[in-house]
């Protein structure tokens, strides 16, 4: 199910997955990460409201985050995003991504359309791990958990 959280940054839930959605314009968007396994219904969503997508920008690279992928990169020619640690800490997982890769340094911003995303590398989960903000100012965070003893 698509939910709207603000301005033109979504979300559409897959599994135990939430995976962020911005809407560039009335036919490209950019997702945050693409979900724990492979899914029918985000593929009729995109193509029910006439999306293509642009870019998917990665919080990191395991299993349960790029599912999707590899359809996505197939169907829709789009750029994958990625913290540039993250194909280190893909290997020691025994991933082996068959799409290109754009590697972001750390704290990076990531341009996509005339939009721009803030990264924050956050390592621990993984070695390259980064919470992605949209231009709306809402912040996917992948699998970090964050507590007040952390600040």
């Amino acid at each position: 199910m698509l939910r709207q959280l603000k301005g033109n940054t979504g979300s559409f839930s897959i599994g135990t997955a939430e995976i962020g959605i911005y809407c560039l314009n009335e036919n490209e968007v950019v997702l945050i990460d693409s979900g724990d396994r492979p899914s029918p219904a985000l593929f009729g969503m995109l193509e029910e409201r006439g999306w293509r997508v642009k870019a998917i920008i990665n919080t990191h690279l395991h299993e349960d985050h790029i599912a999707n992928h590899e359809a996505l990169v197939a169907r829709y020619g789009c750029t994958v995003y990625a913290g540039e640690a993250e194909p280190e800490d893909a290997k020691l997982w025994g991933i082996s991504p068959s799409w290109p890769l754009v590697l972001t340094k750390p704290d990076a911003a990531v341009a996509v359309g005339g939009a721009e995303f803030l990264t924050v590398f956050t390592p621990g989960h993984s070695l390259g791990h980064q919470l992605v903000a949209t231009p709306d100012g809402v912040c996917f965070l992948g699998d970090a958990v964050m507590t007040v003893d952390a600040l």
